[in-house]
């Protein structure tokens, strides 16, 4: 076999390797990186969505804790204006109004929670 021919065979063993990973890279490999790239976006979205989960269900449990500190501090307030000691039995009257205003508080969060 002339050196010719050999040359010509090696040029075109080379371009036929050379088309072979250009089809395998563009088959193979960047569909791969596509649907790797792809799950990552997806992951990020699932991850988004329980972190605004958590965060809504964090806002929630805080204004409950609100709520029910606001009806404490309203509780006891009302004892010591009735000159009782902290934690006190209010009348009736009184002790509906601030289980009412509590109520009103925890459906305000109820609220907030829903919109969200």
């Amino acid at each position: 076999m002339s050196i010719e021919k050999r040359i010509g065979l090696g040029v075109l063993s080379f371009c036929l390797l050379m088309f072979t990973y250009v089809i395998f890279t563009n088959l193979v490999s960047i569909p791969r990186e596509k649907i790797e790239a792809q799950k990552a976006i997806e992951q990020k979205k699932i991850d988004d969505k329980l972190f605004q989960t958590l965060l809504k269900e964090s806002s929630y449990a805080d204004c409950k804790k609100k709520a029910f500190d606001n009806y404490s501090a309203d509780w006891d307030n009302a004892c010591e204006l009735a000159e009782k000691e902290a934690d006190c039995s209010l009348k009736i009257y009184l002790a509906d109004r601030l289980n009412e205003s509590r109520d009103d508080r925890l459906d305000t969060c109820l609220e907030i929670y829903k919109a969200n």
